[in-house]
């Protein structure tokens, strides 16, 4: 079976059109795709290391996801599918977005999709 380089993946993130962000273990941002760029108003320049608690309206809102993610669903703990929360633009819009995500070893996955 023919498996495609790591590569390809990152720059398929980076290119889709639903918001895609990464942090790492202590909550600093990591990866930000043109998705969230879209959405949100952020470039990477400006969010790249920062606290995701940036995107959320609080700080309680941000563990609230985490706690989600970290309980997880049924037998696939660690992970979330389309839990409700919402995000705040740059320019400081509340917009409602259905996560689905994972944590991992390394570092902890959001994906946010509309």
């Amino acid at each position: 079976m023919f498996q495609l380089p790591p590569v390809y993946f990152e720059h398929l993130l980076a290119s889709s059109l639903d918001i895609v962000i990464a942090v790492d273990n202590e909550g600093q941002i990591i990866f930000y795709n043109d998705g969230a760029y879209r959405t949100l108003g952020y470039t990477l320049a400006e969010i790249r290391g920062k606290h995701v608690t940036t995107v959320y309206p609080s700080r309680e809102e941000a563990r609230r996801v985490m706690a989600a993610m970290r309980k997880g669903e049924a037998r696939e703990t660690g992970q979330v599918k389309n839990f409700e929360t919402e995000l705040i633009s740059k320019n400081g819009e509340h917009i409602p977005v259905a996560i689905s995500g994972s944590v991992t070893r390394s570092f902890a996955t959001h994906f946010w999709a509309m």
